[in-house]
């Protein structure tokens, strides 16, 4: 049994979780992560989920004993399976506040409102940020090195060297051999 689904689903009749009769029958099973929200002050998921599977977070949780104020929903699927996120955000605009009693977006925060993140494409923009990230540091320690042609550190780095295996991959040659 998956930990993470045990830990997050249960059968309706009290039975014995097993996740491939969640998998076979979903709507036999409710959602347990409203008790987690008693405790936490944020909540970011990044669940898979489809229609006929338990909602995670119906409007009715959101309005007792729910204490995150911000809500990160990377998966986006709007109205379910967490009914505060009502639309996508972008990146240049990222949250909205939802208003538990109404069950609604509001333009101002009040304070029992909850900041909701729902930028539909954010797993698209991290491995964007991480490639620049990863190109600047790139630029700025790899390229100078490149253009030194007594640079010890691509000296480590080179493999093969006219034909050989350089010094610090000899270890290999029982490989190449094969």
């Amino acid at each position: 049994t998956n930990p993470l689904i045990k830990d997050l689903y249960q059968r309706k009749d009290g039975k014995l979780f097993e996740t491939e009769d969640f998998y076979a029958n979903p709507s036999d099973f409710t959602c347990k992560l409203k008790q987690y929200c008693t405790q936490a002050d944020m909540l970011i998921t990044g669940h898979s989920w489809s229609n006929g599977f338990p909602v995670l977070l119906g409007k009715e949780d959101f309005k007792e004993d729910f204490k995150p104020k911000v809500v990160a929903d990377i998966t986006c699927d709007i109205d379910e399976p967490i009914a505060c996120t009502k639309r996508p955000t972008v990146i240049g605009d990222p949250y909205f506040h939802y208003d538990p009693t109404s069950e609604s977006e509001i333009s101002q925060p009040k304070e029992d409102s909850i900041w909701v993140m729902a930028v539909d494409n954010l797993p698209c923009e991290l491995p964007k940020d991480a490639s620049e990230d990863f190109g600047a540091e790139f630029m700025k320690h790899v390229v100078p090195e490149l253009l030194n042609h007594q640079s010890k550190m691509i000296d480590r780095a080179t493999i093969a060297k006219r034909g050989a295996l350089n010094t610090p991959f000899e270890y290999l040659k029982d490989y190449v051999r094969h």
